[in-house]
């Protein structure tokens, strides 16, 4: 908080990137992109730690969604990278698991479903890694997918199956 009691600096970059992605979910993309971009600036102006990074999520998945239906080229990539350059710096596995999973979607989207497996194995394992099963229910679905394009329908259908599992253990 500010002298002034008002939510300010890295609190509000990780509060706003929360509402950020509540918008998203609900398909309000615009709403979505600019709670996300004032996120980013927000963090951008305390010079402290990253904590904007569901903001980043959300300008790389909101983004996309936003411009591609109208033809509009989007620079995904680097929100994606920067999910995992925030792993890395803060040692938070959660930043890179949406990276992976992000990954995993949009190969799925662009139907370049050969790019989707490895992102779903290094999801699984960053998963059991950690003991997550949030995380472990997104590897799971994204590795059923990836076994769904394969055209492996019992596989995919085990991996759904476990998945649900995972996330009923959350």
């Amino acid at each position: 908080l500010n002298d002034t009691g008002q939510v300010a600096g890295p609190l509000l970059a990780e509060l706003q990137g929360i509402a950020a992605t509540a918008f998203m979910n609900q398909g309000r993309l615009e709403e979505a992109l600019a709670l996300a971009g004032s996120a980013l600036a927000a963090d951008a102006a305390s010079g402290g730690p990253e904590r904007a990074w569901r903001a980043r999520n959300v300008m790389a998945m909101a983004g996309l969604a936003y411009h591609a239906p109208h033809g509009r080229h989007f620079e995904w990539g680097p929100h994606i990278r920067s999910l995992e350059a925030i792993s890395d710096t803060s040692g938070k596995p959660f930043p890179r698991a949406l990276a992976l999973w992000n990954r995993v979607f949009l190969a799925g989207l662009t139907e370049r479903h050969d790019r989707a497996g490895a992102p779903a194995r290094k999801l699984l394992e960053l998963a059991d890694r950690h003991d997550n099963p949030s995380m472990r229910a997104m590897g799971l679905v994204a590795c059923g997918r990836v076994a769904r394009w394969d055209g492996d329908t019992p596989r995919a259908r085990d991996l759904f199956q476990q998945a649900l599992g995972a996330a009923e253990a959350v």
